[in-house]
């Protein structure tokens, strides 16, 4: 119970914080987008001292001869990501059945979907579910101090790809393997109901403290329930090489390490997921979602199977180099692509 009340006053703390951290970068928010469409308008002069700048004077350097690139734009117009040059977007799962998958994200754990398409090319239905706007711009309907910051935009989102025939070509029904790759994703909300994430289709392995289940389709949650600005907080994948994999994803996807996130102010809460030992939580900024290294047991000498559940994990950026599709040393697969390219046939901005 006194747990409960800390959370409780972080998180009236927290959103007072964001929505003040949102007033103060509103305008230049605004203005950015107005100067996108019309340079009279600019009145921003970025600091020396800022992220972005940091960022840019690093990459020039540092990350001279990687695939990340050396000069580019801001992405997106949020407060949050005005200083990042990437951005995690989405995660790509297959899953068997669009139906069961949706209603367990939407119902079950409280995502909303976001969009639904087919894909007559590749004989897909296509559907992205989020804990809120996947946009990187302030959506038109969002009010300050009024909307709830689900409203807001920033987040990171599972792309659900399923089949349009749920059988093989033999007649049984599709399964799409795992492998020993992705471990999970994990994911803090404010509430959830037990009794709802069963209702919809969630297995639970243990729920002790906080949720460890698995899917329809087969993608392992850990579910938990905390604050954070975007419940998606990261996606849990084996390494062989924690060294190695740490410098892949420094100099190729330019992402930074981080401190192991929390979603609760409580310290050793039993009631949050513990770091893993010796893992690292790489990102493009502590407070957005990112991807966890795990490195291999030693005594594991099977090599790494990705297995087909998760295809891609996609980046975006605003123009810029270092565009495509890339392998980290264990064959993890990371689409680069432009932002506004991304949005593409997508009907919800």
């Amino acid at each position: 119970f006194f747990e409960m009340k800390l959370r409780l006053i972080k998180s009236s703390v927290l959103s007072a914080a964001r929505v003040a951290s949102f007033m103060h970068g509103l305008t230049s928010s605004m203005s950015a987008e107005r100067n996108e469409f019309n340079p009279i308008f600019s009145t921003h002069r970025e600091d020396s001292s800022s992220r972005r700048s940091i960022l840019n004077r690093f990459s020039s350097g540092f990350l001279l001869l990687s695939a990340f690139p050396k000069q580019s734009k801001a992405i997106g117009t949020l407060v949050e990501t005005r200083s990042q040059a990437r951005f995690f977007q989405e995660i790509s799962i297959n899953v068997p059945n669009m139906e069961e998958a949706v209603k367990f994200y939407v119902n079950g754990i409280g995502m909303r979907k976001l969009d639904t398409f087919i894909d007559s090319n590749q004989n897909v239905n296509v559907t992205y579910v989020a804990f809120g706007p996947d946009q990187l711009t302030v959506p038109i309907d969002f009010v300050p101090g009024v909307s709830s910051f689900n409203a807001y935009g920033g987040h990171t989102s599972i792309k659900l790809i399923a089949p349009l025939d749920s059988s093989s070509s033999e007649g049984d029904a599709i399964f799409f393997d795992p492998g020993s790759g992705l471990q999970y994703v994990q994911i803090a909300v404010d509430s959830y109901r037990v009794s709802k994430v069963i209702e919809n289709g969630g297995n639970i392995l243990n729920g002790y403290g906080y949720l460890d289940l698995i899917s329809p389709g087969g993608l392992r949650i850990v579910l938990f329930s905390g604050v954070r600005r975007d419940p998606f907080m990261f996606s849990a994948i084996k390494v062989s090489d924690i060294n190695k994999s740490k410098k892949w994803y420094s100099e190729v996807l330019g992402m930074t390490q981080f401190p192991y996130p929390k979603a609760r102010s409580a310290e050793n809460s039993p009631f949050e997921p513990k770091a893993p030992p010796n893992s690292v939580f790489m990102a493009f900024d502590g407070d957005s979602a990112g991807i966890l290294l795990l490195p291999k047991n030693k005594n594991d000498k099977n090599v790494i199977k990705i297995g087909t559940l998760c295809s891609m994990q996609t980046i975006v950026q605003d123009e810029g180099s270092g565009l495509g599709i890339f392998s980290d040393p264990d064959g993890y697969e990371y689409k680069v692509v432009d932002y506004a390219e991304n949005r593409i046939g997508r009907t919800l901005e």
